[in-house]
């Protein structure tokens, strides 16, 4: 069932309803073009017609009806309802009917790791090495793995991975891990967001940073150009 929800989602349209094109397009992994040791690889289609072959396996198997129906939660806030009311149509053909849950942020966040389908954000971590353990491993099941999600495959190529100071070989190690993610695991992630920093041209110095933190340490003002 996740396999056939992630299969319905056009990427670049999402990205064109809920952040005006301005983003990056993403596979199924929590591994950012922003990370050191990111794996490029092509970015799925959209196909509702596999995804509802899938899911009439699973009904199949299941005794159920389709559509599907799921509820998938999240908040009011950033691009979270546009991506969520875009997903709702993309997958209606795919076997999938969605009813969208959207509360305030401190609604959605008292209940973030219970829901059984939700959009979440995440801040930025500047390793991927450091958010992967945070929320895809067994030992994070009732802290912040809001998917429940674990894999003995990727727990041993995680470990791998933070034991890898070479950026080079941490890449071929995140190769794996992404393919794993991609292949079963349990986020739909359609694309990287662009994170802009606007300044006056008399400050000098000034670098974007992808959580959009002021970092001053090395600024200087050029008054010639005030």
């Amino acid at each position: 069932v996740r396999t056939a929800l992630k299969m319905c989602q056009d990427r670049e349209k999402i990205l064109q309803l809920s952040y005006f094109g301005e983003g990056d397009l993403s596979i199924d992994a929590h591994v950012a073009p922003v990370h050191p040791a990111y794996c490029e690889k092509p970015i799925p289609e959209y196909d509702p017609e596999g995804a509802r072959a899938l899911m009439e396996e699973y009904a199949a198997e299941k005794g159920v009806e389709l559509p599907l129906q799921v509820t998938l939660a999240t908040k009011n806030d950033q691009a979270e309802p546009e991506i969520a009311q875009a997903l709702k149509e993309m997958a209606l053909p795919g076997g999938f009917d969605i009813a969208l849950d959207i509360t305030e942020p401190n609604g959605y966040w008292d209940r973030w790791t219970e829901v059984d389908l939700g959009i979440t954000s995440w801040t930025h971590r500047p390793l991927d090495t450091m958010v992967l353990p945070l929320a895809y491993i067994e030992e994070a099941i009732g802290a912040w793995n809001e998917t429940r999600w674990a894999d003995e495959e990727f727990e041993t190529l995680l470990r791998q991975a933070q034991a890898t100071l070479d950026v080079e070989a941490r890449r071929d190690i995140m190769c794996d891990i992404e393919q794993i993610f991609q292949d079963r695991g349990p986020i739909g992630n359609s694309y990287w967001k662009n994170v802009w920093n606007i300044t006056h041209e008399k400050f000098q110095g000034i670098q974007a940073h992808p959580t959009a933190y002021d970092l001053l340490n090395e600024v200087w003002i050029d008054e010639s150009l005030a």
